[in-house]
């Protein structure tokens, strides 16, 4: 930020920063980006048309 915004501002500023940060997350917490297919917890589909599987 410039250095004629006020403290409410940079502070507001710092805070969206923060929160964007936490929005997306990329560690290994996130299981949709560290996905593992296990035995018990998914499900392949091999050769699967996507439009049949919708409709099913």
């Amino acid at each position: 930020m410039d250095q004629e915004s006020s403290p409410q501002q940079s502070q507001a500023h710092k805070a969206l920063q923060d929160m964007r940060k936490r929005l997306l997350d990329l560690t290994a917490r996130n299981r949709l980006i560290n996905f593992r297919h296990t035995k018990n917890g998914s499900l392949r589909i091999i050769d699967g048309y996507p439009n049949q599987l919708a409709e099913t």
